[in-house]
Order: structure tokens, then C-alpha cells, then sequence
């Protein structure tokens, strides 16, 4: 996935907030998706929207470690 499909609205309508930059974004998407995972945990029952959501969510937690290796590479030592 490309940083322009993880940051578009139009594929991830639920998640994505416009305006905010990739490492907000990153973050932002984190911190939902485990809060999410720790109200279903709790054994609720998970509206459609919250499966959306959920489903967005996961989608981006597989693709932000390459994006974030791409944008921010670790500096060499020495």
C-alpha cells in the first residue's frame, strides 16, 4: 500500500481524518484500533460500523511498518 492509499478517505471513509500528516495519522490509527480491540474484548457486540472500522483499521496496522520504514529510515550509526 502506498502512503497516498493509507492516507485516502475514500478508501478508508471511517479511519482516515483529512488534514492530519502521515505521522498523526499513524498514530491516530493506532491508538483506535486498541482502543477498539479493548471494547470488543470486553465481549460487546460490535455494530457493523465498529466491523468497518475494525476491518480499515487492521488494514493499516499491516501496511504503516513499510510506510514507516519508507518515510522515516533509521540513520546509521557510527
Amino acid at each position: 500500500m502506498t502512503l497516498t492509499e493509507y492516507m485516502s478517505p475514500e478508501r478508508f471513509p471511517l479511519t482516515t481524518r483529512t488534514g492530519l500528516t502521515p505521522r498523526l495519522q499513524f498514530v491516530t490509527d493506532a491508538a483506535e484500533l486498541e482502543r477498539l480491540r479493548a471494547v470488543l474484548a470486553t465481549g460487546v457486540t460490535p455494530t457493523e460500523e465498529q466491523w468497518i472500522r475494525l476491518g480499515e483499521l487492521e488494514e493499516k496496522e499491516q501496511a504503516r511498518p513499510t510506510l514507516l520504514a519508507m518515510l522515516w529510515p533509521s540513520q546509521p550509526t557510527g
